[in-house]
């Protein structure tokens, strides 16, 4: 071997290094987030799944019911629920940075996900707010009711 030859190998040696180190690094930050988007479309498909659910039992006659239970991402550990265009007066500090008149569906702990609250139409609950401790599966009640002329779906536990 030669003197240069015996010089350059440590080189390629630590070269060889790096380079794996850098595609760890990029391969871990890709399953990361991968991961994220799996529990986004999780949360995604539990709340279109209830909507699909409150629309269908709209149409249905008063009285119908169905008993709901839905998966939703385990990160969550609560999601509440409150009257669309009504004050909600509440000591709980997560629905506090959370509620709003536009809404009606609250997940907690904010920082769960970027997009916590939601809207879902012709719900009622008769206890505003109405919250449920989750781990991963979401049971409530859901019932087609007539409030002052308009009818409704009624969520309960």
């Amino acid at each position: 071997m030669k003197k240069g030859e015996l010089l350059s190998q440590p080189f390629t040696y630590i070269f060889a290094l790096v380079l794996m180190g850098i595609l760890f690094f990029f391969g871990y930050r890709a399953i990361a987030g991968f991961q994220e988007k799996a529990q986004l479309i999780e949360l995604t498909t539990f709340v279109n799944d209830l909507k699909y659910n409150i629309k269908t039992y709209y149409n249905f006659d008063t009285g119908s019911s169905k008993q709901l239970n839905l998966n939703i991402p385990k990160k969550i550990q609560r999601i509440c629920f409150t009257n669309l265009n009504e004050n909600t007066a509440t000591t709980d500090p997560c629905l506090k940075l959370l509620v709003s008149k536009n809404n009606n569906l609250y997940i907690c702990p904010v920082e769960s996900f970027s997009i916590n609250t939601f809207k879902i139409d012709y719900l009622m609950v008769s206890k505003s707010p109405l919250c449920f401790d989750v781990n991963g599966k979401f049971n409530a009640k859901i019932t087609k009711i007539i409030s002052n002329k308009k009818p409704y779906i009624e969520l309960t536990k």
